[in-house]
């Protein structure tokens, strides 16, 4: 996954970008887990035509829809991979992971949790 991510960090960082943030859309997005509400993000070229859209995970520990981790620092990278990737027509979404950021109140009470609950 890591690769990938570099190839496309890479790929995208060599190329001259005409497009600016203006040909960007970026919509706030909410999804009802039924035991709480997740927070993200989707950024969307301005295009008539359809794009294609990868679904970016933020990685382990308390990290954020943006990459950002107050253990390892603030950076923006999956906010900037974002903005890049529609800026060549690509859509992307985020999220904030139950317990992080804005989704924080979607974490269950770490009292109440159980084996069974996640068998």
């Amino acid at each position: 996954m890591l690769r990938i991510l570099l190839l496309v960090l890479t790929l995208f960082g060599t190329q001259a970008f005409a497009a600016t943030q203006s040909n960007v859309l970026l919509r706030p997005i909410e999804l009802d887990t039924g035991s709480g509400t997740l927070y993200g993000s989707l950024v969307l070229p301005k295009s008539d035509k359809p794009v294609p859209v990868v679904l970016l995970i933020a990685g382990s520990g308390p990290t954020d829809r943006d990459g950002n981790n107050p253990i390892g620092g603030r950076n923006d990278s999956l906010k900037k991979l974002a903005w890049r990737l529609a800026q060549n027509n690509i859509a992307s979404v985020r999220f904030d992971k139950r317990g992080i950021a804005q989704s924080q109140p979607a974490a269950p009470d770490e009292r109440q949790l159980s084996v069974d609950q996640y068998v």
